[in-house]
């Protein structure tokens, strides 16, 4: 699980610089496709800035969906024991 999470930082950290900056034009990140230039940063997907969708939202989602299916399915349980006392 603790990868999981790991990749999921390491991707938001990473995408939100190379897409959510302004990089300039001569930046050899911008100059290979890795970064987004100054006219790219603005560019919108649904009406929200593609770097907040692609960076932010969609990585989120897909980790809390993980985590909720992880507590759900494949998280073990553990034995409660006998109860104490006479009881009925």
């Amino acid at each position: 699980m603790a990868l999981v999470w790991l990749t999921c930082l390491l991707w938001v950290v990473g995408y939100c610089y190379l897409r959510g900056y302004v990089h300039p034009e001569e930046s050899w990140l911008v100059q290979s496709g890795l970064a987004a230039g100054p006219d790219e940063v603005f560019a919108t997907f649904w009406g929200i800035p593609r770097w907040i969708v692609f960076g932010i939202l969609i990585p989120w989602l897909l980790a809390s969906a993980f985590t909720i299916l992880f507590g759900m399915y494949g998280m073990p349980d553990d034995e409660l024991g006998g109860e104490r006392g006479g009881g009925e």
